[in-house]
């Protein structure tokens, strides 16, 4: 009974009872249609879970992002459950992207800044030249001081650069402006440059805008790698998985989230106000809830081991500005913020 993850016995025991036995019935298909679990039904004992928008779609019903124990109790679960979620979420990395000159159906736009995490962003890239849907635009938007990822992104990816000065944090919410201004299409897929998505992702995407949704977050699971796994991904096809995989996490804020280009500006787009990473992602969340949202995860991600940002700042006074506007009414922060900064450059009326 032993997790080989330096786990004491009572830990053990007590994730067996709570939620192993749930994780080995998502595993198999024939306990799962005895016991009606599904992988996408996996959570912690003291969690819970609503059905989203589609029966395939699960809701967290807690307020922050969250790690499975199973997975960080028992890795070797954890890597299954990989591999189970993979025969239904194919993952795949291709070497070339779709011809130039076709009508994109959707823009995925990936800020980024230092070029530690090259192999992440190249793997990323790599993930999106592998989708069913062919009809892609990939807008890769580097904040910072100099150009380091303009000769690393040739055509067909789109290269933009945002000025940012020497010592100053990583504004992602100044990124994603600037690749939402630049994007040719009428989805916004709002993506991390360390983040590799199954092969019918953007399929799956387009599947609920076309029937009118106006925003989403995509994945339900979302599996960290450690620096080995994720470099011996980044080095194949995608196809391998490894066999252990001890962190599995749920209810996040960023990661990759949707807007159609309407509902992105319609609510004023990202805060530039949010001068470090990732503190501007609850308040788009909540901003982009307040249109037509597919809410609930359906389909697993796979997160690749980067360093800490050596740039993260975490200042006091960012983290009470966010809490001062979450505070507020979606509503009220979206008037705010269309009264605060300047719409595209191709509708001057339109914040």
């Amino acid at each position: 009974m032993q997790s080989g993850n330096g786990a004491s016995l009572r830990q053990v025991i007590g994730c067996w009872v709570n939620e192993r036995w749930r994780a080995e019935c998502a595993l198999s298909p024939a306990l799962g249609r005895l016991t009606g679990l599904r992988w996408v039904d996996l959570r912690n004992r003291s969690e819970h879970l609503a059905t989203g928008s589609g029966p395939e779609a699960r809701t967290c019903l807690w307020a922050d992002s969250s790690m499975l124990t199973v997975a960080r109790v028992f890795p070797a679960v954890g890597g299954r459950l990989l591999d189970r979620v993979a025969r239904e979420w194919p993952f795949q990395l291709a070497n070339g992207g779709p011809a130039a000159g076709r009508t994109p159906r959707a823009s995925v736009v990936v800020p980024v800044a230092g070029l530690d995490r090259r192999p992440q962003l190249e793997a990323v890239i790599r993930s999106f030249w592998a989708q069913s849907v062919r009809e892609l635009e990939i807008i890769v938007v580097e904040q910072s001081a100099h150009r380091d990822y303009e000769a690393i992104c040739p055509p067909p990816i789109r290269y933009l650069h945002v000025e940012r000065k020497a010592g100053a944090a990583f504004n992602k919410s100044k990124a994603l402006n600037a690749g939402a201004r630049a994007a040719s299409s009428p989805v916004l897929i709002l993506h991390d440059g360390d983040i590799v998505v199954p092969v019918q992702y953007v399929e799956s995407i387009l599947d609920r805008t076309t029937r009118g949704f106006e925003g989403m977050q995509p994945i339900r699971l979302l599996f960290y790698l450690d620096e080995r796994s994720a470099r011996d991904l980044a080095a194949g096809d995608g196809r391998v998985l490894p066999p252990r995989v001890g962190a599995v996490g749920h209810n996040f804020p960023g990661g990759s989230t949707v807007a159609t280009t309407e509902a992105y500006w319609a609510i004023g787009g990202s805060d530039e106000r949010f001068e470090e990473r990732g503190s501007d992602d609850n308040d788009f969340l909540g901003r982009l809830k307040t249109r037509r949202f597919f809410a609930g995860g359906y389909l697993p991600a796979i997160h690749l081991w980067h360093a800490m940002d050596p740039t993260f700042q975490n200042r006091g006074e960012m983290k009470a500005f966010k809490q001062r506007q979450l505070q507020k009414p979606a509503e009220e922060r979206i008037r705010e913020l269309r009264e605060f900064r300047a719409g595209p450059p191709t509708d001057p009326e339109r914040p």
